[in-house]
């Protein structure tokens, strides 16, 4: 992986780092998984270049897959625990508000791959992912995501994260999925600005 710095690649308005610090951003290179969908975008580094980057849907799988597999080794006892980060649950409501689809094949091939659910045989659909979705609300810790969600959001963009606004957000996920495949492929969804 070649490590390349720029600056200004992130508009400031989106975040809360000073002008000394540094931005990383990480990119994939190496995927076992084939059930994803991909854009070409033009970035500006250096000229214009042409990229091939992931579909929302599938940015939406992968952020699902990181909410429902995210371990980290323990510091201790050099074991894998689940962790859970704010702005995974921030990423969540945002893919729900802005009725964004996942897609399903990608994140079962994710699911299946590696972490926790590898080899499960597990087929993704609305049902199984919004009960393995509130199954994690029980377990997660509220002071810790909005710590986490406070760091790296402007105050004009906070929410607070508990388990009603995110369990409510799961319910209408469940509930409306349906319509949003043909209203995705009708209107297109709005793309974060970055």
């Amino acid at each position: 992986m070649e490590v390349v710095e720029k600056e200004n690649i992130v508009p400031s308005q989106f975040t809360k780092l000073e002008e000394n610090e540094k931005l990383n951003i990480k990119l994939e290179t190496n995927y076992s998984v084939n059930a994803f969908n991909w854009e070409l975008k033009t970035i500006n580094i250096d000229g214009e270049k042409k990229i091939k980057v992931f579909d929302l849907p599938c940015l939406f799988a992968g952020k699902l897959n990181a909410i429902l597999t995210r371990e980290t080794t323990d510091k201790k006892s050099h074991m894998l625990a689940r962790t859970d980060k704010g702005r995974d649950w921030y990423d969540l409501l945002w893919y729900i508000n802005n009725k964004v689809p996942p897609n399903f094949d990608f994140l079962s091939e994710k699911l299946n791959f590696k972490g926790p659910f590898a080899g499960e045989k597990i087929k993704a659909d609305i049902k199984w992912v919004t009960d393995a979705l509130f199954k994690r609300t029980i377990k997660l810790n509220y002071s810790n995501l909005n710590l986490d969600i406070k760091a790296i959001t402007l105050p004009e963009n906070r929410i607070i994260l508990d388990n009603l606004t995110i369990s409510k957000a799961i319910t209408v996920f469940r509930r409306d999925y349906g319509g949003w495949g043909s209203l995705l492929s009708a209107h297109g969804p709005a793309s974060p600005s970055l």
